[in-house]
């Protein structure tokens, strides 16, 4: 990614701030100005720092993640800039659009003084300052094409983490129509992308849900237990069949009664050719499609007379979708695939976001291929040393289908250095999952 213009100076001791946590969560833009040739929407993402009153930076620049081809990009990243700013300094941010032949076109700039969000926990809505490039580009009024709309970046400021030791949980979907395609040697299934839960990953997800209920009714819960049943928040990867997952597997759940929340980060790891990554749908078409899918799955395997098109079994399990930032493209291209370093970047942002948000107690629902990967870079010495089978099976096996697992991360010796991919590297020096139990039946199989 391309880097505006800014000064730089060495650091000295009266430059300094004291090391501490200032996080703020980018949460999204509107109407930002299409940079590209023939008014294509852009590919945006911010680039922010904090500085000091004389413009020069005191942190590291920290960057969002990408958007591809919109106006209106969901960012929904928190950064910590990993110091204790003083009033007088500002918060800076550059919004880009993201260029792959040539450098990264700046369009504007917001500038905050920290005395004004350092307890302003609000929504804050900054208007852009955009440069003439940006002012020449600018979306014009629907109503009015002669008029123009202001470009804006929303944030928010986040407390500092109270808890350094988190447990969240993690469930993997159930068997979809690829799992299918891929055990009958169907190329043409194996073809389609974003599929959708077949009977057998419904029943999977039915038996889990029956699994959880069952306990929570006897009473008696372990810890880990307890915490799921009381659990108030579920974010879910934009992907049909994890969707369902959730909207099936915790059914009833308390947590539902607040809906589900779509996120893009915990999304399928891209292989070569791996189409069942790749979406169909953007935004509010996203929960049209995933009951539609239901429906249609409910009416081909269990045809019930007062329910022939299996809607009203479908209508059963929907509850309120926030979209998240699967507003725009959320998927890897479909030529494309993940490397390596782009998966540990979104695993990074995964955990990284959940010690900000202090996510404990919080159900993610997403993907074998994905989780294994957060095992990989995260599981460490502690966990190693503890349960060597354990530790092992997490580095080379996945979640069985509709398969659950809590999570315990520790952020005690969190850094906010820049991640490093290497796994040994970062072992004691940053998060680090030091336990894993498998929950309702779970087990882990070779990959």
């Amino acid at each position: 990614m391309g880097c505006g213009e800014s000064k730089e100076r060495d650091r000295t001791t009266n430059d300094e701030r004291p090391v501490g946590c200032f996080s703020v969560e980018w949460l999204n833009s509107a109407n930002v100005p299409r940079m590209d040739v023939g008014g294509i929407e852009s590919d945006p993402y911010l680039k922010t720092c904090i500085k000091a009153k004389d413009g020069f930076t005191l942190t590291d620049w920290v960057f969002t993640q990408r958007r591809r081809s919109t106006t209106d990009p969901v960012w929904n990243s928190i950064r910590d800039y990993g110091i204790e700013p003083k009033d007088d300094d500002y918060l800076f941010a550059e919004l880009y659009d993201h260029d792959s032949m040539s450098p990264d076109d700046l369009i504007g700039t917001i500038k905050i003084p920290i005395a004004e969000i350092r307890n302003n926990f609000e929504k804050l809505t900054m208007t852009v300052d955009l440069n003439e490039d940006g002012k020449a580009n600018m979306v014009a009024s629907e109503t009015h094409p002669s008029q123009f709309k202001a470009c804006t970046i929303a944030l928010k400021r986040w407390p500092a983490p109270e808890k350094t030791t988190l447990t969240f949980f993690i469930i993997r979907h159930g068997e979809s129509k690829w799992n299918e395609a891929m055990a009958d040697k169907n190329l043409g299934g194996m073809a389609a992308n974003d599929h959708e839960l077949n009977i057998v990953g419904i029943n999977q997800a039915v038996q889990l849900n029956r699994t959880w209920r069952d306990l929570k009714e006897k009473g008696n819960l372990d810890e880990e237990t307890k915490l799921f049943v009381d659990a108030r928040k579920v974010v879910v990867s934009p992907l049909t069949r994890a969707i369902q997952t959730s909207l099936v597997g915790l059914h009833t759940h308390e947590s539902m009664k607040n809906g589900i929340t779509l996120s893009r980060v915990i999304r399928e790891q891209k292989n070569a050719g791996g189409l069942d990554t790749v979406g169909k749908c953007i935004g509010n078409e996203i929960p049209e499609r995933v009951m539609s899918a239901m429906a249609a799955e409910l009416m081909q395997e269990e045809p019930k007379p007062e329910d022939k098109d299996g809607t009203l079994r479908a209508q059963n399990y929907m509850v309120d979708i926030d979209v998240g930032d699967a507003t725009s493209d959320w998927w890897t291209k479909m030529n494309d695939k993940d490397s390596r370093s782009e998966i540990v970047g979104r695993l990074q942002d995964f955990v990284g976001s959940a010690y900000l948000r202090q996510d404990h107690g919080t159900i993610f629902v997403g993907h074998s291929l994905y989780f294994k990967a957060l095992m990989e870079v995260f599981t460490g010495a502690v966990l190693k040393d503890k349960n060597p089978d354990l530790y092992d099976q997490l580095n080379t096996r996945k979640l069985c289908n509709a398969g659950c697992a809590a999570v315990t991360i520790d952020y005690s010796n969190w850094s906010h250095e820049k991640w490093s991919s290497d796994k040994e590297k970062d072992n004691g020096l940053r998060a680090s999952i030091i336990d894993v139990k498998l929950l309702f039946g779970t087990t882990l199989l070779n990959h």
